[in-house]
């Protein structure tokens, strides 16, 4: 039996794979609205490490971004769009700031 242990519990593998899907099914093709301008976001990857997901993602949108970022493992999809949103909206004057 494989398990993982997260911050605050452990994960079987089985409890592992469907988080991830359940991560990738609540961003994938979803779409950020922020300041008058629109992005689509499409999953490149998902992978865990301990603790945490190393998300790849592409939003779609003009101007269009590529992004890797870390997150916990018990970080939800609406979390992470948050975070991505609070992300677009700061990177309009810094572009190499990273994901709060």
């Amino acid at each position: 039996r494989v398990t993982v242990e997260p911050m605050g519990g452990t994960f079987s593998y089985g409890q592992m794979v469907a988080a991830r899907e359940r991560l990738f099914d609540g961003l994938d093709g979803h779409t950020i609205n922020r300041r008058g301008r629109t992005w689509q976001v499409r999953v490149y990857s998902i992978c865990e490490v301990p603790g945490a997901w190393w998300i790849q993602v592409a939003l779609e949108g003009d101007p269009e971004y590529t992004v890797t970022f870390r997150t916990p493992l018990l970080e939800t999809a609406p979390q992470t769009l948050c975070r991505l949103s609070l992300w677009l909206e700061r990177s309009e004057a810094d572009a190499s700031l990273t994901l709060p």
